[in-house]
């Protein structure tokens, strides 16, 4: 089974009979293993400087005993701390179903920090909740105080990303965090969705930032259709500017669990994981999609980049809204979200959900 709130010791040094024998007669008892805790000498030690220091005597290291950067020999904990993971947004619609993700991996709720701007969002989650806000520096600095891994998940205001993104980098370089999870989009480095560099610019600050980190570029979420979905039962009509552009989506909790998966697990740090749903679809395959889950024909309406904003301003969208929703499907169209490798399903070990099982969960 997959570690969960823990991480693994490393190799560890047992000590001989005849080194037993001859311990410090002051020193209370044994320790049979390495556990990872801040080294007291150190503010910012990385996880390989990080060693048991828990010892009954006064003095440091104690006669006999050696400090090294794998730990104390003859000097270990036989408890081993558990990690503190933090989840950023975790009142938000992923952030909720990421912090979920790692009760059901077993992983205890008192290591799990919920970071939100309104504590009282949170208070259903079952795990402590943390003020975090993203124009309040002292308060990212203070979530983050002892946290050994970060899952930041990208915000939701757009065009205030990357200095909001920024805040939570910053501070966890300024805390040493062990792991560094963040929710990206598909290609974001190279990808032509208007969505893109917001999240390319994000990487971009990670790594300048030297930060140990793994990258979940997450494509479209089945969610995102809610509103389509409704208005389809109404209409009979699924209207959008996609045209024979493919989409890879899933639900959000398939991403929440591989989310949960990378930050529990050994094995990710350094990794970009290009994240979507087993099946590419069609807004055709969508509006098919929808007469199942609705039981009223749903036929796909193709539309024009000029008869798509035309509707939208229509719609009372305004200039720059609208635009910026003929841009995504402009991408969609091009092909931005229509990969799928299976890697999502390997990181969750099960196939995402089916885009009609998402769609009827909207219901």
């Amino acid at each position: 089974m997959p570690s969960t709130s823990r991480r693994s010791s490393p190799q560890r040094r047992v000590p001989s009979e005849r080194q037993e024998s001859t311990s410090t007669p002051h020193l209370l008892m044994m320790w049979s293993r390495i556990t990872r805790v801040p080294h007291p000498w150190s503010k910012r030690a990385g996880w390989e400087s990080r060693i048991c220091a828990k010892l009954t005597v006064i003095g440091y290291p104690p006669k006999g005993m050696r400090s090294t950067a794998a730990g104390v020999v003859r000097g270990v904990s036989n408890e081993r701390t558990p990690m503190t993971i933090l989840v950023t947004g975790s009142t938000g619609h992923l952030g909720r179903l990421i912090v979920a993700a790692l009760l059901a991996r077993g992983v205890d709720p008192q290591t799990i920090r919920a970071g939100a701007r309104d504590l009282a969002k949170g208070a259903d989650l079952g795990v402590p909740v943390v003020r975090l806000d993203y124009t309040d520096p002292a308060s990212v600095a203070a979530a983050l105080d002892g946290v050994d891994t970060v899952v930041l998940v990208s915000g939701s205001e757009v065009g205030q990303r990357v200095a909001q993104h920024q805040a939570v980098i910053e501070a966890a370089k300024d805390a040493g965090v062990s792991k560094f999870v963040y929710t990206s989009a598909p290609k974001a480095t190279t990808s032509s969705l208007v969505l893109a560099p917001e999240h390319k610019a994000t990487e971009e600050l990670i790594a300048a930032a030297g930060l140990p980190a793994v990258i979940l570029r997450n494509n479209w979420y089945t969610e995102n259709y809610a509103a389509d979905l409704a208005r389809a039962a109404e209409t009979g009509t699924l209207s959008a500017g996609t045209g024979e552009g493919r989409v890879a989506s899933a639900s959000r909790k398939d991403y929440a669990e591989a989310a949960a998966a990378v930050a529990t697990e050994d094995g990710h740090l350094g990794a970009v994981y290009e994240l979507g749903g087993d099946v590419a679809w069609t807004y055709a395959d969508l509006a098919a999609a929808m007469t199942e889950v609705t039981g009223r024909e749903v036929v796909f309406v193709p539309l024009s980049a000029d008869e798509q904003l035309a509707a939208l301003r229509a719609a009372g969208l305004d200039e720059g809204t609208a635009g910026f929703v003929v841009a995504l499907d402009a991408g969609i169209r091009d092909g931005a979200l229509a990969d799928t490798d299976g890697t999502l399903r390997r990181l969750i070990g099960r196939p995402t959900t089916p885009l009609v099982e998402g769609l009827r969960a909207l219901v």
